[in-house]
């Protein structure tokens, strides 16, 4: 270790001189050797203290080895008691099984005992039974009420029909059977028009008087035709009808001369669908 002489101030190699080769001064209460001397008094310490620690360890070792080759022995020991109790095990385990069947046997025996008391007792109670009288006993007449009969409302359907054919509605039924050109003198049609008159029957087939005031409508390709007048033939009344009676009369309209069918509409639910083929000649329903 080399050191700073105090004194000097001389670098002292204190492994070899024990005072200051120069001025000859002592260095032994110097910090520096002060502090290296505990440095090394500590790093001392530490060895016993690591020294004394794995002693400690040591001792602990030996000790958990003989307690462990203590439990050991033990080990052997029980294992030996095992195998000497094993050859015991088959004839435990043999009386073990004779006294579980005895105890079953004896039980089905007591319960087939119990089964044949109890059928010999429902026999006797059959018996007794069979010699009392049973009165019937009467139900009381209960009388079940009439439903009153619900009247359901008829709900009108549109109907269709051709030349000849009735379309029949609920209370009423609308036939045209023949429809032909018409002269109206001195009145013209218009140009590319003509006068045709439909024969109409009404019947009334309904319960109740019946009055034939529903608007007729001739329509050609979904267009109303114009109403006319026809002197020369009878006029469809509106005057009631009784039930089962049959009303007849004409009605004209100005219509295409090139139309293809006339669609007469009578009130909301009667279609008479007609194909035009008069040509200017009446119509029936035999042509």
């Amino acid at each position: 270790m080399k050191i700073n002489c105090d004194y000097c101030g001389t670098l002292i190699d204190t492994d070899k001189y024990s005072t200051c080769p120069n001025c000859g001064g002592a260095y032994g209460n110097d910090h520096e050797v002060i502090k290296e001397k505990e440095k090394l008094d500590r790093a001392d310490d530490l060895y016993f203290e690591k020294k004394e620690l794995e002693n400690d360890r040591m001792r602990i070792e030996n000790k958990n080895l003989m307690t462990n080759s203590a439990a050991n022995s033990k080990t052997v020991q029980n294992a030996a008691k095992f195998m000497s109790l094993g050859c015991l095990l088959p004839i435990i385990t043999i009386c073990i099984t004779f006294v579980i069947v005895m105890i079953f046997a004896i039980a089905a025996v007591s319960s087939e005992r119990k089964a044949e008391s109890s059928s010999s007792k429902r026999e006797k109670e059959a018996t007794s039974h069979s010699s009392i009288s049973i009165t019937p006993v009467e139900m009381p007449d209960i009388s079940i009420p009439e439903i009153p009969e619900i009247s359901v409302p008829l709900i009108e359907t549109k109907v269709t029909a051709g030349l000849g054919e009735p379309a029949q509605t609920l209370n009423y039924s609308v036939t045209c059977d023949r429809y032909q050109t018409v002269d109206r003198w001195p009145y013209k049609p218009s140009e590319g028009y003509e006068y045709v008159s439909f024969h109409i029957i009404i019947e009334n087939t309904g319960k109740e008087d019946y009055r034939p005031e529903e608007k007729i409508m001739c329509l050609v390709n979904g267009i109303m035709c114009d109403s006319q007048w026809d002197n020369d033939r009878k006029q469809l009344s509106s005057d009631p009808v009784p039930p089962g009676i049959k009303a007849e009369g004409n009605i004209c309209f100005e219509v295409p001369a090139d139309a293809e069918y006339f669609d007469l509409k009578y009130g909301d639910y009667v279609t008479l669908h007609l194909k035009n083929t008069i040509g200017g000649e009446a119509v029936t329903e035999t042509e």
